[in-house]
């Protein structure tokens, strides 16, 4: 009985050694400090101060080695510079230019320093530069106010030029209720081969057009009918003379008006071979209008109009510079053509009224001893 005793604890004791081999032992934990211990609350201190530090900053990377991400819901992958585009800062709008410093982004508009001045801006124009020149080898047919180039080679003024302003718009006087057109004096007496008449035009298809128009010198009897010599004439279609023409002679009246004084330069842009009317007079292809302010800021308005221009034509739209009109001419207006285009809104416009007490222009050329002719529609 004995001897199957100690057989049995033999047995019990190999088996409870085989079962404590394979299986691992659970971790030793050392015992926590009592609470009240100074090395207790040594490690507590320790804990508090490394938790805010990792609050506070958390350690820079290494050269050798980049961060790695913090997991969490909140965390998003760097973009990659090929399939998208890093999000705007909440400092700094999508749009900024490159070359303005970041520090002005957040001041008021007037507070940013402004555009830089233009580098190269139009010199001012002086009153050498808006002196009209005369054409070479015309012949110049002085009536006072009203000057006029004359090439007696091709039978037609080159331009008509006189001087516009204000006081002379309201001292007008004269109503136009005639149309005294006659040989120019001048011209009969230096080259009566180049002289045009009254029947120069007749049934020919154009209007006398004129180049200094008689509305804007009825403010003297002698220039009003200077107007009306034929060499202040050229061929001028019905359409444009009584349309898109005349309202551009009105504009030019309200600027000298708004302007207080103005030269006007008008003329006919031939062309390489124009044609002829049956008097050998060539017909123009164009007219051009040149406008000058004599007034600081000095400016010139320039314009083409075409025989065909529709009516209803706006100055604006027939606007060109100096220097079109020049080459067009064949000769200079200036001594400096200017290729600028003065936009027609700096230019004052204002409407001066006639007198109120006008003269009869027939009683005047009765007077005058003129035969006025009178109708036909014509200017």
């Amino acid at each position: 009985m004995r001897a199957r005793f100690l057989s049995f604890v033999a047995t019990a004791t190999i088996l409870v050694f085989i079962s404590g081999c394979a299986t691992t032992p659970d971790p030793v934990t050392p015992a926590a400090p009592v609470a009240d211990s100074p090395s207790a609350q040594v490690a507590e201190r320790s804990k508090t101060r490394v938790k805010k530090e990792r609050r506070r900053k958390p350690p820079a990377p290494t050269p050798e080695e980049s961060p790695s991400p913090i997991p969490g819901p909140t965390t998003t992958p760097s973009p990659t510079p090929e399939s998208t585009t890093p999000a705007p800062s909440d400092n700094i709008p999508d749009s900024v230019p490159d070359n303005i410093p970041t520090e002005t982004l957040d001041l008021p508009p007037e507070q940013l320093d402004p555009l830089p001045p233009d580098e190269n801006p139009d010199p001012p124009l002086e009153p050498e530069d808006i002196a009209v020149q005369f054409p070479p080898g015309a012949l110049a047919l002085d009536h006072g106010v009203l000057q006029i180039a004359f090439s007696t080679k091709q039978k037609i003024a080159l331009y008509a030029k006189y001087e516009l302003t204000a006081a002379d718009l309201r001292a007008r006087f004269i109503h136009r209720d005639a149309n005294p057109f006659t040989p120019d004096p001048l011209l009969l007496s230096a080259a009566p081969e180049a002289a045009a008449t009254h029947a120069t035009y007749t049934r020919s298809g154009y209007d006398r057009g004129h180049l200094a128009p008689a509305e804007d010198m009825s403010f003297n009897a002698d220039a009003f009918f200077a107007s009306f010599y034929m060499s202040n004439m050229a061929p001028q279609k019905g359409s444009l003379n009584q349309q898109s023409w005349k309202s551009l002679e009105e504009r030019a009246r309200d600027w000298a008006c708004g302007e207080e004084r103005v030269t006007i330069i008008t003329g006919p842009l031939l062309g390489a071979k124009p044609k002829l009317l049956k008097s050998r007079v060539p017909i123009p292809e164009a007219f051009y209008k040149v406008i000058v302010d004599h007034t600081p800021p000095r400016k010139i308005a320039a314009f083409i109009y075409e025989q065909n221009t529709p009516s209803g034509t706006l100055p604006l739209r027939q606007q060109v510079s100096p220097r079109q009109v020049e080459k067009r001419a064949g000769f200079a207006l200036f001594r400096k053509a200017s290729a600028r285009i003065t936009p027609l809104s700096q230019w004052k416009s204002a409407r001066c009224p006639e007198m109120k007490t006008q003269v009869s222009a027939k009683k005047l050329a009765r007077e005058r001893k003129a035969a006025p002719r009178l109708g036909h529609g014509e200017e």
